[in-house]
């Protein structure tokens, strides 16, 4: 097999599987974030003048 046919090919499956990972990375997990993860607790609500009720 000449070179630059196997530098394309390997290219070409390079590419095909950093496109998925960047696909499966961007798409939202079905499973619920881990513990650590999870949006923070909300805090002492304020009002929007900014003094605690």
């Amino acid at each position: 097999m000449p070179r630059w046919l196997f530098i394309l090919f390997a290219t070409a499956v390079a590419l095909s599987v950093l496109g998925s990972v960047l696909i499966v990375l961007r798409s939202p997990n079905s499973t619920p974030p881990p513990h650590g993860s999870a949006a923070p607790l909300p805090g002492p609500q304020t009002r929007p003048d900014g003094r605690s009720p």
